[in-house]
């Protein structure tokens, strides 16, 4: 993603500073996170396995924030352009009537068919499953790093299968991101 003089393209610039500003000196729950590091992890991974789209690292770096509330599609839009926030509108649950928390999810992954929209996705349960193994190893966290999820432990590992399911489907079979996920996703499930 970074060009041979060295920059960003100047929409990721903008989206870093967009997410900066909305995030503020909010933190992940349960810890002195800032809360825009995940999204800048995501876009990372994006950068690394996708050097060649950036707007794929601009899209994944402003998911999570317009997921959750703290920032809209239109404010995506007139800071970043449409790109970004088609990919995003793509990588959205359905809204949630109740407390099923799969419901939403297995619906946007059995529609799911963009392979944009699934690396989005992949790239962003990469990243909250990586802080979860990270925890899982840390001596003073253990087991407890699961709680720091919204979700519940069966239901990130459900998740995450049927994610991987979902991109193989949409012909995303050997995808390196996708490969490492998998490996990811085997190992938390091998955790208690």
């Amino acid at each position: 993603m970074e060009r041979p003089d060295g920059s960003y393209p100047k929409r990721f610039r903008t989206a870093v500073r967009l997410l900066m500003k909305k995030t503020g000196k909010e933190t992940l729950p349960g810890t002195s996170t800032p809360a825009f590091l995940p999204g800048l992890r995501s876009a990372e991974l994006m950068g690394y396995y996708y050097p060649d789209r950036p707007d794929l690292a601009t899209a994944v770096l402003l998911l999570d924030a317009v997921r959750t509330g703290d920032m809209t599609l239109s404010a995506v839009r007139d800071a970043v352009g449409d790109g970004a926030a088609d990919r995003i509108e793509t990588a959205l649950p359905p809204a949630r009537a109740g407390d099923d928390w799969r419901e939403p999810r297995a619906a946007l992954l059995n529609g799911a068919r963009d392979p944009d929209a699934l690396r989005l996705l992949v790239a962003d349960a990469m990243e909250a499953l990586g802080r979860v193994e990270r925890d899982l190893g840390h001596p003073w966290i253990g087991a407890e790093g699961w709680d720091r999820l919204d979700v519940e432990r069966d239901d990130a590992l459900w998740y995450g299968r049927e994610l991987i399911a979902s991109a193989r489907r949409a012909g995303l079979g050997d995808d390196f991101l996708l490969a490492a996920f998998d490996a990811r996703v085997k190992r938390l499930a091998t955790h208690t």
